[in-house]
This record gives structure tokens, sequence and C-alpha cells, in this order.
């Protein structure tokens, strides 16, 4: 029998309630999310398995959600595909929304992938009309994933400001 504990990850957040002069880290909460098993109440998996022979990528912007006030969203460029996430908004066809539908079980926004090694970024985009994929081009916060098949990489947008974003990418284990 195999390994029977949960696998989460401790995501350290901004609780925006530090007030000047107090402690560095006075602002800090903590959100869990549970990738595998069952932790007495919160249940993995963190999104369903991906499709045979793919891989997933799986967004989280939560660690800057504070940051979006006037933003139309975050969108992941993997390389320089636009593929939208599987469970996106459907009323912004052809972007990459970093936005993960009512009706889906994930709090993920799912990128399926080819296995091999992707250059993902970010792109904040504050205007007030809905981006075209030619025009997401102020890329953030690139680094690598490699991703193999049947394998979830989740991934966190983090940073201080939408000028200032990165992204943390840890792999699932199987």
């Amino acid at each position: 029998m195999g390994d029977r504990h949960p696998q989460v990850t401790l995501l350290l957040v901004s609780s925006g309630d530090s007030s000047p002069g107090s402690a560095p880290l006075a602002g800090l909460g903590v959100s869990t999310q549970v990738e595998k098993g069952d932790d007495g109440g919160s249940k993995g998996p963190a999104a369903a398995a991906p499709p045979s022979g793919q891989g997933q990528i799986l967004v989280g912007a939560g660690p800057v959600t504070s940051l979006q006030t006037g933003s139309l969203g975050l969108y992941l460029i993997n390389g320089s595909s636009c593929t939208p996430p599987v469970n996106g908004d459907t009323s912004l066809p052809g972007v990459p929304l970093i936005f993960n539908s009512a009706a889906s079980h994930s709090a993920f926004a799912i990128f399926p992938t080819a296995p091999g090694t992707h250059q993902v970024s970010v792109v904040a985009w504050t205007s007030d009309v809905a981006p075209t994929c030619a025009q997401l081009t102020h890329k953030q916060g690139a680094t690598s994933i490699t991703v193999t098949a049947g394998q979830q990489v989740e991934v966190y947008v983090y940073g201080t400001s939408l000028t200032d974003l990165h992204l943390a990418a840890a792999p699932i284990q199987q």
C-alpha cells in the first residue's frame, strides 16, 4: 500500500492587516492547498488528471488577487501559445486568462500541455478593453517548467505590484 498522507502546499500570503511600525511579518497569513489525499476536510486532487499523454499546468493567482483592482486580469503565456485554460472564462475566447469557472471543481486555471520543458510567463492587462493574444506582450516572471506525461505542476503568480510579478512552480508528486 502506498503512502496515504495528504500532500499539501502552504502559501504565505499577505493578509493586508499589518500597520506601519508593526513587525515585518505581521501581515502574513497562510493558505493551504491540498493536492492529494484528505487532510480531514480538505480533499485533493487539485484538478482532474490530465488526458493520456498530456500534462497540466495548474495556475493560481490567489497571492496577488488584491493587486488586480481595475485590471482585466492576469494571463499565462506558455511559450508563444495563447491557449485558454480548459476551465476558463468563455466570454474571453482565445486568450489565456488565469481564471477558473464556477463550474470547475478546481481552484486553479487548468492549462493542458504537452510533455517537455516550457517557458512560461505572466502578463497583467490593465486596459479597460479586453486584450487580443497579439497584445499580450509585456511578459513578466518568465520561468522554465518541465512537465511529464500525466503530471500536474502548480504555478502561483506572486509579486508586490502589477509591474513586479513572478511565477513559482512546483510539481505535484505522482
